[in-house]
């Protein structure tokens, strides 16, 4: 079962890990990241991922 919260950006849930494993930094996270031309998505939420852009919206407007 995948942990991502949809209100936490990819960079959020990287410093959440971090913190919750006890990592020094992320620089590996960061490196990967940039190998896999992921670097863009950093800032982005997680539920764009997860089920598509639809599920960030408000229910309203879903």
């Amino acid at each position: 079962m995948a942990v991502v919260n949809d209100a936490l950006t990819v960079r959020q849930h990287l410093e959440y890990f971090k913190v919750a494993y006890g990592l020094p930094h992320l620089r590996r996270a960061e490196e990967v990241m940039e190998e896999l031309h992921f670097s863009e998505y950093a800032d982005e939420r997680g539920c764009r991922f997860v089920r598509g852009a639809v599920a960030c919206l408000p229910p309203a407007s879903a």
